[in-house]
């Protein structure tokens, strides 16, 4: 991306936010998991469809339309870009 992501600090982070995830699964209902995951199938979905509109849309313009922080819409991107290669 444009943005100058380092993709080890992005690791990095998202190493974290596993362990964070993980930490977290323990203390949290199988209800909840589920509507997590839902909600971020419903947000990757949106970035898909703003990404083939515009289709250079910068990270920090993404995490403000989708209102989530622009590491979380950063992951999301590479993800998406990911899947057309």
């Amino acid at each position: 991306m444009d943005e100058g992501i380092d993709p080890q600090n992005m690791c990095r982070h998202l190493y974290g936010a596993m362990g964070i995830l993980r930490e977290l699964s323990s203390h949290a209902s199988e209800e909840l998991l589920v509507i997590f995951h839902e909600w971020l199938e419903e947000v990757e979905n949106e970035c898909a469809e703003i990404w083939e509109k515009e289709p250079g849309c910068s990270v920090k313009r993404m995490a403000r339309l989708l209102g989530i922080p622009a590491q979380g819409a950063a992951f999301i991107m590479e993800r998406i870009k990911a899947g057309e290669e």
